[in-house]
């Protein structure tokens, strides 16, 4: 048999169905008609369809009346809907200015007779935001977020992001995410130059969490990179202690909670064909380096990196070695030499200025806070 039938309710507050479910946001839904059908398949199963105007939101799914305590799953599905329009329904999201559209597919599942949500689909056009001092403007992309992570992913196929003074525009990002790994890849163009990376995160949410990541891009200019790190420091916020969540999904109230601070290990390897700082030019420059307890604080920091680059440029060793810590680092071997030639064991003059090279490299160790 089938059934049919028709209803309505008056304009309606999550605050209104609380003694149901606990809404995770706020909202208000409008005055609304139901369409409602009911096909019994079997003496134990009735598959239902629903669709409710004006949000034109469609729910279809199962009641399994097989077992002593209610089951039931469904997929519910709405219309894109323009993200500026979202405070007519009364629902606030964490970010400034929203604007393009997003379309939202979810999947509810019983548990004990209680609605869990176990998958999200997201899909956005034209997105954008503000958050701090983040960006955000044309990003079209795509998420879903299973239950435990199973099948998991972030994409984009366009956008553009900016932070103080560095902008990565025609982003794309291809991200797979498991239960234990997440595996980002990038391209775009940061600052008007091409760059891309891959990042492979392993046993994202246990201590021994471990970091890889090897990236790309056709310049650098130490001030930017600089301002870029202060910049992403500045919209994390100060570091305190890890705040313990809550949630009604116990998946997501369990992924948050296991997120730890920081890496056991990393492995990084960079390239960039231009290397741009105040006291020095490289090309072909490369950066590599494997790293252990990075927590945040320095002091616990341990393991190797190694810097090697092609032609350079070198201006004003000696004045300027004492000014900036990644310079002197670099440029060690020179002034080295001229450590030595100011004791006499070498004879070519006693100022080190401007000194071009072919090629340099150092080989660095760091442990306890020191280099």
């Amino acid at each position: 048999p089938e059934l049919k039938f028709t209803a309505e309710t008056p304009l309606l507050r999550s605050s209104d169905l609380a003694y149901l479910f606990k809404a995770p946001f706020n909202f208000t839904a409008p005055r609304s008609s139901w369409e409602i059908a009911a096909v019994f398949t079997s003496s134990k199963t009735v598959e239902t369809r629903l669709f409710t105007r004006p949000l034109n939101i469609k729910a279809e799914g199962a009641f399994d009346l097989s077992k002593s305590t209610l089951a039931y799953a469904f997929t519910v599905s709405a219309p894109p809907v323009k993200l500026d329009q979202l405070k007519r329904y009364g629902a606030a999201l964490p970010v400034d200015a929203p604007s393009g559209q997003a379309q939202l597919r979810l999947r509810v599942t019983s548990r004990n007779a209680a609605p869990v949500l176990s998958r999200l689909f997201i899909n956005t056009a034209g997105a954008g935001f503000k958050y701090h001092t983040l960006s955000v403007s044309g990003l079209d992309g795509a998420a879903l977020l299973s239950e435990n992570f199973a099948n998991s992913y972030a994409n984009a196929a366009r956008g553009r992001l900016v932070l103080g003074r560095n902008t990565l525009a025609g982003l794309k990002l291809k991200t797979d995410i498991s239960k234990s790994d997440m595996l980002f890849n990038y391209s775009g163009k940061f600052n008007a130059t091409q760059a891309k990376g891959r990042i492979l995160v392993k046993k994202a949410f246990s201590p021994e969490r471990t970091l890889d990541f090897a990236g790309y891009s056709h310049d650098v200019i130490f001030a930017d990179l600089k301002a870029l790190i202060l910049d992403i420091k500045d919209l994390l916020g100060p570091r305190r202690q890890k705040p313990v969540y809550d949630s009604e999904l116990a998946w997501m109230r369990t992924l948050k909670n296991s997120i730890p601070s920081g890496y056991s290990s990393a492995k990084i390897l960079y390239k960039t064909d231009h290397f741009k700082h105040d006291y020095f030019t490289a090309a072909d420059f490369y950066l590599s380096s494997s790293l252990k307890e990075i927590t945040g604080d320095i002091a616990t920091l341990r393991g190797d990196v190694a810097m090697r680059s092609g032609s350079g440029t070198f201006y004003d060793v000696q004045r300027n070695s004492e000014k900036d810590r990644v310079f002197y680092i670099f440029s060690l071997p020179l002034t080295f030499i001229h450590r030595l030639n100011r004791t006499g064991a070498l004879k070519f003059g006693y100022e080190v200025r401007d000194v071009s090279f072919s090629s340099i490299g150092g080989d660095y160790s760091v442990a306890d806070g020191k280099v």
